[in-house]
């Protein structure tokens, strides 16, 4: 039996198929992607030591490969419905931990950025992780940051995300535990600072969800 959502997302792509987001190819209209695709798709299968502030980070692939593509897809090719394919994916990695979460929130993208692509890449991965596993979707922080980081070094990146994001509400995360998601985690710096608003604005815990991660060793 599909759902009220599956049936819509079916129907629209009468109009513009479903394409797989790790190869660009088009799958049925109740797919989110191939098979043999995710089965190529380069596992983290050790254990990565989260940024400073994150309690746990929870990472599905390396980036690179396939993950690379898909994640690159989203961010630039207006990919929205790549949310949908990445979203069980990493709820699969993070597991019944996902239950010790009391807010699901996203690191955000500027509003010039939004405008843009027509939509927030992190904010609809946590909003289908939201809606999968029931517990409470809120923006929590906004940023005016214009500038990208995939150019930058660690050192630069860490400069260009320091004092770059701003809180939405502070009663809104007073004595919670965050799950906060990204699509990629590269140094680290953008899920640290992230991390420090909320903690120091009345957070009980901040732990990282992201689909693909660089080593950060």
């Amino acid at each position: 039996m599909y759902s009220r959502r599956e049936l819509l997302r079916a129907a629209a792509s009468l109009i513009v198929p479903n394409r797989c987001p790790f190869c660009d190819v088009v799958v049925g209209a109740f797919e989110y992607m191939h098979e043999e695709c995710f089965d190529r798709l380069p596992r983290i299968t050790e254990s990565i030591v989260p940024p400073k502030g994150i309690k746990e980070l929870y990472a599905c692939f390396w980036y690179d490969g396939a993950a690379r593509d898909a994640i690159l897809r989203l961010k630039d090719g207006h990919y929205i419905h790549s949310a949908e394919a990445f979203a069980p994916i990493m709820l699969e990695v993070i597991g019944g931990a996902v239950m010790r979460a009391d807010m699901i929130t996203a690191v955000p993208s500027s509003l010039f950025m939004k405008l843009r692509r027509g939509y927030a890449p992190a904010e609809a991965i946590a909003k289908e992780i939201s809606r999968r596993c029931g517990i409470n979707f809120a923006v929590t922080l906004c940023t005016d940051k214009r500038s990208e980081q995939k150019r930058l070094n660690a050192k630069e990146r860490a400069e260009n995300v320091r004092d770059a994001f701003d809180l939405v509400d502070k009663m809104l995360i007073q004595g919670k535990n965050i799950l906060l998601v990204d699509d990629i985690c590269t140094t680290g710096s953008t899920l640290s600072e992230c991390a420090r608003v909320l903690l120091e604005n009345g957070a009980a815990s901040v732990s990282g969800a992201v689909f693909a991660a660089t080593s950060l060793k």
